[in-house]
């Protein structure tokens, strides 16, 4: 590692830019084709896409989009800068979102670099939160377009993801966002394909920054469905032929403008259509089931998954009834379902069909899944005593295969399972597993209902008992809610979150 003399922000934005920085637009690109940053062609773009985009929006380009290039070099001793990574970074006008569509480190400079001064450099840190860096390109933005609704970024999910065809391990990539302040947006994010013989990307999340928004806490989702709309029309200018052409866009943009809050469940995009797949259509949907309130959607957790396996010992759904409660004569079927993620292949050969994207609430009506797609356990009859009360307890660790247990027990962390109560279940609502207390017991006896608690307990096999404090860390990051530890052990924790309960208890494998 050397120690280099001090580190400076280049933004190019211009033909004039490209000119005068030829060398330095040089480095940028020739470590943005090294597979080490982008291992899969599908998304990376042909770099003179890239910069004919930059030369074409002086005179106005076709999609109104604005393209920066942002670039870190540091100094070495002998007075020479040596590239250190970099940024692709576009605004999208209509919708008033940044895309920072590229962002990478060069491989030899990744971790902390040492300045003469003493101090410690991290290029990215430098690329995010130096002022001269992002923080200064969005107050450029913001002069010139007056309104940024967010900055979003894409990035690997780590549980779709192999590890050994990213650039790094997507966990820890994932982890440093989430350092830095960044959320994921609750939409189904398919990347439309970036050129002509290039395939949608389906391991993507799409990301944002809240610290840039009015509202930290929200996104309008019309803003976010315009951007992807404006990106999609972006994309397909390299397609020969067109098939999301200019009028077919902005007549989408009109109908995303003009629906009502009431409306959206029922509005229908003609957007652009992949292995039988409407794409925006299939993210609108996605994000009018997030919504909070109105146009309204809450960026979440970014998810991390475990970089060590967890074999399952054992899962339990336990409803706790104190011991006042008088419960029904006869106990209704009680039936819960974990709807997970499926994709299958065409005959081409293409992966298509994600109904269920983590962490989204969705049901089996929505998706329309078949018994295949989704595992169900089911409990009948009446609760059993306990010392504390009455407990109605289902063994569901069949739910979980071949799913690691602690998404699981994650996704109910984010009231992702579902339940519904009778025998006809044709009949039956599908309800937040939340609800339990009150579809027992009815409004009526709410007092009762309120006092009751729904668990989940797990039981893991570790490597090791300091694995459990990495899976606690984990569970937080997954829960939509702040999360208390209780009756805390070398080999166990409790997480309450939201009044949720989760009991997590380990042994060494």
């Amino acid at each position: 590692m050397g120690v280099y003399r001090a580190a400076r922000h280049t933004v190019v934005q211009s033909t004039t830019d490209l000119e005068s920085q030829a060398a330095l637009v040089t480095a940028f690109f020739e470590e943005y084709e090294q597979k080490h940053n982008f291992p899969d062609d599908d998304e990376r773009e042909d770099p003179e896409v890239i910069k004919q985009r930059i030369r074409s929006q002086e005179a106005g380009h076709p999609s109104g989009m604005f393209t920066h290039l942002l670039a870190v070099e540091l100094e070495r001793e002998d007075g020479t800068w040596v590239f250190g990574g970099g940024m692709v970074i576009e605004f999208y006008p209509l919708s008033s979102c940044g895309l920072l569509t590229y962002v990478f480190v060069a491989k030899a400079l990744r971790g902390h670099q040492s300045l003469q001064d003493g101090s410690r450099l991290r290029v990215a840190d430098f690329l995010f939160n130096h002022n001269l860096g992002l923080p200064q390109v969005v107050e450029s933005l913001r002069a010139k377009y007056a309104t940024v609704s967010t900055i979003l970024f894409e990035s690997n999910h780590a549980a779709r993801t192999d590890p050994e065809e990213d650039s790094m391990p997507p966990h820890k990539r994932l982890r440093f966002f989430r350092s830095i302040g960044a959320k994921r947006t609750p939409c189904a994010y398919v990347q439309p394909p970036l050129e002509e013989g290039k395939s949608p990307v389906t391991n993507l999340m799409l990301n944002c920054f809240p610290r840039y928004q009015a509202d930290p806490k929200g996104l309008d989702l019309r803003d976010v469905m315009v951007f992807l709309m404006e990106l999609t029309t972006s994309l397909d200018e390299n397609m020969e032929p067109r098939i999301y052409e200019e009028d077919v866009f902005m007549a989408d943009v009109e109908r995303m403008r003009t629906v009502s809050a009431g409306g959206l469940a029922d509005l229908r995009l003609t957007g652009v259509t992949y292995g039988g797949h409407n794409l925006l259509q299939d993210m609108l949907d996605s994000l009018v089931r997030s919504r909070t309130d109105g146009f309204a959607v809450s960026p979440i957790n970014i998810p991390i998954d475990p970089p060590f396996p967890t074999p399952l010992d054992g899962l339990r759904l336990r409803l706790n009834v104190p011991s006042a409660a008088a419960l029904p004569s006869t106990f209704p079927a009680l039936r819960l379902a974990f709807h997970d993620e499926w994709r299958f292949s065409t005959p081409e050969g293409e992966t298509e069909a994600h109904c269920f994207i983590f962490p989204e609430t969705v049901d089996a009506r929505t998706c329309g899944l078949s018994e295949p797609h989704q595992r169900v356990a089911t409990a009948a009859g009446m609760p059993k005593a306990t010392a504390e009360g009455s407990a109605i307890e289902m063994d569901i660790s069949a739910l979980t295969a071949p799913t690691n247990p602690l998404v699981l027990a994650a996704l109910w962390l984010g009231r992702l399972a579902s339940v519904s109560l009778g025998s006809d279940e044709s009949a039956q609502a599908w309800h937040p597993i939340a609800k339990l207390p009150q579809l027992l017991l009815g409004d009526a006896a709410g007092s009762v209902a309120a006092a009751m608690t729904v668990e989940v307990r797990v039981s893991v096999k570790l490597p090791d008992q300091s694995g459990l404090e990495a899976l606690v860390t984990l569970l937080r990051a997954y829960a939509q809610a702040e999360c208390t530890e209780m009756d805390v052990t070398p080999t166990s924790r409790t997480l309450v979150c939201d009044g949720r309960r989760l009991v997590l208890s380990s042994t060494t494998a």
